[in-house]
């Protein structure tokens, strides 16, 4: 439902859009709506700084938040991010007693993000090439399936549904926020006066994304 209603608004702010092209100079502020169709975070590349043998995470993420920019200019903007875990996600620990295994089930994160777009080129008037930089921290929500081998094979195997925010108990580190991070090259396409479409693809930490959309409206006065 909440990407539902992040492609109408979407589609709304490109709906505003007047076929005139017309720059808006000053600087100002405006609404973004972003999606990120699948990022991932891959087996061991993260794992050992979290103290696990791996972690395996995948989903989606959708963004909404407010900026400060011009239409052919650079952007700077705060946005409230959700990133959902596709339900087959994994993370691996193993400490003296045992190890654990969790799949994600109806986990997610959601937090807060800082972006800031510079723009370095300009083609024709109607697209720029850039880049996206962001930073923020997320909070872990939800729950997944945990699943308990002992070290001692006289005790019994366990199996729980637990909150994703106790995963890293398990060894001993109170993880509970997530920080995170984007590093995107990509371009900005002027769609009317007042909207950009902006497509990027990079790292976006704790994991990385072939693409990136999302979708600027700005209110001030047209030149």
């Amino acid at each position: 439902m909440r990407y539902r209603i992040g492609f109408l608004l979407a589609t709304i702010l490109l709906a505003a859009a007047r076929p005139g092209f017309a720059q808006i100079d000053n600087t100002t502020w405006g609404l973004e709506v972003g999606f990120t169709p699948y990022w991932q975070m891959p087996g061991q590349a993260l794992a050992g700084a979290f103290g696990a043998d791996r972690i395996d995470l995948h989903g989606r993420e959708f963004r909404i938040g407010v900026v400060r920019g011009r239409t052919m200019g650079g952007e700077w903007g705060v946005s409230l991010v959700h990133k959902r875990f596709s339900d087959d996600g994994i993370v691996v620990l193993s400490s003296s007693s045992g190890k654990g295994s969790f799949t994600t089930t109806d986990a997610e994160m959601l937090g807060f993000e800082v972006h800031r777009f510079f723009a370095f080129a300009t083609i024709a008037k109607q697209v720029q090439i850039g880049v996206n930089l962001a930073g923020g921290a997320g909070e872990l929500r939800g729950y997944v399936d945990a699943s308990y081998v002992p070290s001692n094979p006289t005790q019994t195997r366990a199996n729980a549904l637990v909150r994703t925010s106790d995963i890293f108990d398990y060894v001993d580190k109170n993880i509970t926020w997530l920080p995170m991070a984007k590093a995107e090259l990509g371009a900005a396409f002027l769609a009317g006066d007042r909207v950009k479409v902006r497509v990027t693809g990079g790292v976006n930490f704790p994991g990385y994304e072939v693409a990136s959309v999302s979708v600027t409206y700005l209110m001030g006065h047209d030149r």
